[in-house]
């Protein structure tokens, strides 16, 4: 992929190829005014400006710092860059405050604007007023159907749909209103800026219950304890998380299991059969 000739009216001089890029490649970007910038090429067009949008919503919490966008047409993204820094002490107290401070921003409805990515799978935010009817219909369904397709075997398809009455009855006692999420919240996007704060990035951005993204946060391994002692002490969480927990995890198994495939199919079904 070719990096962009200029950046704001000015030429970019030299870049360097920085890591990740599972859906495109990474950049730092430099130009002649010695200033640097992020760029991400994707494959595949639409993403760029859907990310844009996420990170435009999320900056409506000021608690974080959001990478401003710089702009985002066709495949490419370009924001302004952030060097990352090795977490303080008080880092991890700082961030749990922040995301319950995001979770606090609503909306009349679960879902969003318009459909985004999580990676490169779309997502779907049709806006509903039922939290169990979105998160099945929009979240599961969609990523079961393309499990199947990608050869995971009907018995997935049959599995979910033995489970679905039982996880939406889970899902029908959440009375909580929409909370903005960033919506992939695991340790790969996130870090501190030059001044400690934290700073989110990669975002896949919908409102729908919060559970939803602290759940992401434990499945690759949980973040340090003071991000979850602070998130409570801002944004008490309810008793029955645990429950409902597996249930926000499974949508990205199953994500995983469409990006990646392995094993994530056989967590997957182990997750619904607790639900059968």
């Amino acid at each position: 992929m070719k990096c962009p000739k200029t950046v704001m009216g000015h030429a970019v001089t030299r870049y360097e190829a920085l890591s990740g890029g599972d859906i495109g490649q990474a950049f730092r970007l430099f130009i002649d005014t010695g200033e640097s910038f992020f760029c991400k090429q994707y494959h595949h067009d639409m993403i760029a400006e859907k990310e844009a949008a996420g990170l435009q919503e999320l900056a409506r919490c000021t608690a974080l710092r959001i990478p401003r966008v710089i702009h985002a047409k066709g495949k490419t993204l370009i924001l302004e860059y952030i060097q990352p820094q090795r977490p303080n002490k008080q880092f991890y107290a700082r961030f749990g405050s922040a995301v319950a401070q995001l979770h606090r921003f609503s909306s009349q409805t679960f879902g969003f604007t318009h459909d985004n990515y999580i990676g490169a799978t779309p997502q779907i935010n049709t806006p509903e007023e039922s939290w169990a009817f979105f998160f099945c219909e929009h979240r599961l369904a969609p990523q079961v159907k393309w499990a199947v397709s990608r050869g995971a075997g009907e018995a997935l398809q049959r599995c979910f749909s033995a489970a679905r009455s039982s996880i939406e009855t889970l899902l029908s006692q959440v009375t909580e209103p929409p909370a903005l999420l960033h919506g992939d919240l695991w340790g790969g996007n996130h870090c501190a800026d030059e001044q400690g704060s934290p700073v989110l990035f990669d975002p896949a951005v919908y409102y729908g219950h919060r559970e939803a993204d602290l759940a992401m946060t434990s499945l690759f391994g949980q973040f340090p304890r003071a991000f979850y002692r602070a998130y409570e002490e801002h944004f008490p969480r309810d008793k029955n998380e645990a429950a409902r927990r597996p249930i926000y995890q499974l949508y990205h198994i199953l994500n995983h299991y469409n990006l990646f495939g392995g094993s994530y199919r056989t967590q997957a079904l182990r997750v619904l059969q607790q639900f059968v």
